[in-house]
Protein backbone atom coordinates (compact mmCIF):
# COMPACT_ATOMS: atom_id res chain seq x y z
CA UNK A 1 0.00 0.00 0.00
CA UNK A 2 2.94 2.35 -0.26
CA UNK A 3 2.04 4.03 -3.55
CA UNK A 4 2.25 7.81 -3.89
CA UNK A 5 -0.49 10.12 -5.18
CA UNK A 6 0.92 10.40 -8.69
CA UNK A 7 1.04 6.60 -9.06
CA UNK A 8 -2.59 6.38 -7.97
CA UNK A 9 -3.59 9.08 -10.48
CA UNK A 10 -1.83 7.10 -13.23
CA UNK A 11 -3.82 3.97 -12.31
CA UNK A 12 -7.10 5.89 -11.85
CA UNK A 13 -7.22 8.38 -14.73
CA UNK A 14 -11.03 8.81 -14.67
CA UNK A 15 -13.43 10.23 -12.10
CA UNK A 16 -11.13 12.38 -9.97
CA UNK A 17 -13.33 14.89 -8.11
CA UNK A 18 -10.96 16.17 -5.46
CA UNK A 19 -7.21 16.26 -4.94
CA UNK A 20 -6.47 17.98 -1.67
CA UNK A 21 -4.09 18.38 1.19
CA UNK A 22 -6.22 19.20 4.19
CA UNK A 23 -4.69 19.45 7.64
CA UNK A 24 -1.66 17.43 6.59
CA UNK A 25 -3.58 14.53 5.05
CA UNK A 26 -3.23 14.22 1.30
CA UNK A 27 -6.15 12.52 -0.34
CA UNK A 28 -7.70 11.79 -3.72
CA UNK A 29 -11.47 11.40 -4.06
CA UNK A 30 -13.09 9.72 -7.06
CA UNK A 31 -16.73 9.36 -8.14
CA UNK A 32 -17.51 6.78 -10.81
CA UNK A 33 -20.53 5.06 -12.34
CA UNK A 34 -20.75 1.50 -13.57
CA UNK A 35 -24.21 2.03 -15.08
CA UNK A 36 -27.39 3.96 -14.29
CA UNK A 37 -28.05 1.90 -11.13
CA UNK A 38 -24.56 1.37 -9.69
CA UNK A 39 -22.02 4.01 -8.72
CA UNK A 40 -19.14 4.20 -6.30
CA UNK A 41 -16.75 6.56 -4.62
CA UNK A 42 -13.15 5.84 -3.68
CA UNK A 43 -11.01 7.92 -1.36
CA UNK A 44 -7.26 7.35 -1.20
CA UNK A 45 -5.56 8.79 1.90
CA UNK A 46 -1.86 9.48 1.48
CA UNK A 47 -0.24 11.11 4.51
CA UNK A 48 3.35 12.03 3.68
CA UNK A 49 2.46 11.17 0.05
CA UNK A 50 2.28 7.43 0.84
CA UNK A 51 -0.99 5.51 0.52
CA UNK A 52 -2.21 4.10 3.83
CA UNK A 53 -6.01 3.91 3.48
CA UNK A 54 -8.51 3.20 0.70
CA UNK A 55 -12.20 3.74 1.44
CA UNK A 56 -14.86 2.76 -1.10
CA UNK A 57 -18.61 3.23 -0.95
CA UNK A 58 -20.66 1.30 -3.50
CA UNK A 59 -24.18 2.57 -4.19
CA UNK A 60 -26.72 0.17 -5.67
CA UNK A 61 -30.31 0.44 -6.76
CA UNK A 62 -31.81 -1.30 -3.73
CA UNK A 63 -31.09 -3.14 -0.50
CA UNK A 64 -31.48 -6.70 -1.88
CA UNK A 65 -28.97 -5.95 -4.66
CA UNK A 66 -26.56 -4.61 -2.02
CA UNK A 67 -27.12 -7.65 0.22
CA UNK A 68 -26.17 -9.97 -2.66
CA UNK A 69 -22.96 -8.06 -3.39
CA UNK A 70 -22.12 -7.75 0.31
CA UNK A 71 -22.54 -11.51 0.81
CA UNK A 72 -20.28 -12.17 -2.19
CA UNK A 73 -17.56 -9.91 -0.75
CA UNK A 74 -17.94 -11.39 2.73
CA UNK A 75 -17.77 -14.97 1.45
CA UNK A 76 -14.67 -14.20 -0.61
CA UNK A 77 -12.86 -12.53 2.32
CA UNK A 78 -13.86 -15.36 4.69
CA UNK A 79 -12.57 -17.97 2.28
CA UNK A 80 -9.30 -16.08 1.79
CA UNK A 81 -8.69 -14.78 5.35
CA UNK A 82 -10.88 -16.82 7.67
CA UNK A 83 -13.68 -15.81 10.01
CA UNK A 84 -13.99 -12.08 10.64
CA UNK A 85 -14.22 -10.16 13.87
CA UNK A 86 -17.18 -7.80 14.17
CA UNK A 87 -17.39 -4.23 15.34
CA UNK A 88 -20.88 -2.75 15.09
CA UNK A 89 -22.08 -3.36 11.54
CA UNK A 90 -18.55 -3.96 10.24
CA UNK A 91 -16.84 -7.26 9.58
CA UNK A 92 -13.07 -6.99 10.13
CA UNK A 93 -10.12 -8.99 8.91
CA UNK A 94 -6.55 -8.23 9.95
CA UNK A 95 -3.92 -9.69 7.68
CA UNK A 96 -0.21 -9.93 8.35
CA UNK A 97 1.77 -9.32 5.17
CA UNK A 98 5.49 -9.16 4.54
CA UNK A 99 5.19 -5.34 4.74
CA UNK A 100 3.04 -5.20 7.89
CA UNK A 101 -0.57 -5.54 8.96
CA UNK A 102 -3.54 -4.58 6.80
CA UNK A 103 -7.11 -4.21 8.07
CA UNK A 104 -10.10 -4.89 5.82
CA UNK A 105 -13.44 -3.48 6.98
CA UNK A 106 -16.71 -4.40 5.25
CA UNK A 107 -20.29 -3.32 5.99
CA UNK A 108 -23.71 -3.31 4.35
CA UNK A 109 -25.00 0.12 5.31
CA UNK A 110 -28.18 -0.12 3.24
CA UNK A 111 -30.63 0.02 6.17
CA UNK A 112 -29.13 3.34 7.32
CA UNK A 113 -29.18 4.87 3.84
CA UNK A 114 -32.53 3.38 2.73
CA UNK A 115 -30.94 2.24 -0.54
CA UNK A 116 -28.16 -0.15 -1.44
CA UNK A 117 -24.81 0.91 0.06
CA UNK A 118 -21.73 -1.14 0.86
CA UNK A 119 -18.61 0.26 2.50
CA UNK A 120 -15.19 -1.34 2.05
CA UNK A 121 -12.07 0.05 3.72
CA UNK A 122 -8.56 -1.30 3.35
CA UNK A 123 -6.02 0.37 5.59
CA UNK A 124 -2.57 0.12 7.04
CA UNK A 125 -2.96 -1.37 10.51
CA UNK A 126 0.46 -0.88 12.11
CA UNK A 127 -1.10 0.14 15.41
CA UNK A 128 -3.09 -3.11 15.77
Amino acid sequence: MRMDKESIKALEPEGLKEDDTAEGTDYLFYELKIDTTISYTVAYYCPDNKLNNIAADIYLLNEPQAADLFNSFKSWFQKKYGPPMTEGDFFLWTIQTSKGKIRIELADESPTYKRGKITLVIRDAKEL
